[in-house]
């Protein structure tokens, strides 16, 4: 799944987390992470789902980062 990333990079300051915990929460590498922030790869979307728990994202706000038609 694309993502929003300017908007889910907002939301990962909002959290307070560090891109290094996000991407060992998600079972990735920090390589692996920022590649995918950078629009490089995509997430799966178990990626995604994680995301939404990782960062306490809304259904609103998560339907926001990863819209399939955006």
């Amino acid at each position: 799944m694309m993502a929003n990333n300017q908007l889910l990079r907002n939301f990962i300051e909002r959290s307070g987390k560090s891109y290094t915990n996000i991407a060992k929460a998600l079972g990735i590498t920090y390589v692996a992470f920022n590649n995918k922030l950078k629009g490089k790869y995509a997430f799966t979307l178990d990626e995604a789902l994680s995301l939404k728990k990782i960062l306490d994202l809304t259904q609103s706000e998560w339907d926001a980062v990863f819209n399939e038609e955006g």
